[in-house]
């Protein structure tokens, strides 16, 4: 008790949690607080309850609804809800909607995705991707002589603009460059 009301002082409040698990053991992880889910509780509808409970025991076999057992709008179809004006009289000139879940409706999205999830790739791996890519394409055109291979650009001095070549001579070129700056600094002093 003394942990829930130290959680609450520091700003975090509990949420409710989804009770579906997925394929794999693996749990849903909304809850409350998840931005664009809602939360839905078990139906007391003796018909549609036990329904909703064989949905949650498919991955989670013992599992049995409590009362405050909730499920969350991911594991319903986007038929299963229904668009409603709401309406607040405090602000009368303001109308809004909210997605309601049809009375009887049953969940059947398994919406935990199991497996490695994909991770963007970064401008570095791009790069090699795009120049791997080039060069077996320009294999490819090599091997068929259908069309001339491109020119590669050649790289320059980024302070006279002269071709580089990895040779003495850029090396020596390059040198010069920094005497030129290393002068120029001990000038300015």
């Amino acid at each position: 008790m003394a942990e829930t009301q130290n959680s609450r002082a520091k700003g975090k409040s509990l949420g409710k949690y989804c009770v579906a698990g997925g394929p794999g053991k693996v749990s849903c992880k909304n809850n409350s607080k998840t931005e664009g889910i809602s939360m839905h509780r078990f139906p007391s509808d003796s018909s549609v309850r036990p329904k909703w409970a064989c949905f949650v025991q498919r991955h989670r076999p013992q599992w049995q609804p409590s009362s405050t057992s909730v499920l969350c709008s991911a594991h319903f179809k986007v038929t299963d809800f229904e668009q409603r004006l709401d309406f607040n009289p405090q602000e009368p000139e303001k109308f809004t909607t909210k997605r309601w879940l049809k009375k009887g409706a049953i969940p059947s999205q398994d919406c935990v995705v199991s497996g490695p999830q994909v991770q963007a790739i970064s401008a570095r791996e791009r790069r090699q991707l795009q120049k791997k890519t080039a060069l077996l394409e320009a294999e490819k055109r090599k091997s068929t002589g259908s069309l001339p291979l491109p020119k590669r650009k050649a790289r320059q001095c980024s302070k006279c603009k002269a071709p580089m070549k990895v040779t003495c001579d850029h090396i020596v070129h390059t040198m010069l460059h920094r005497l030129d700056l290393f002068t120029v600094y001990f000038h300015c002093l």
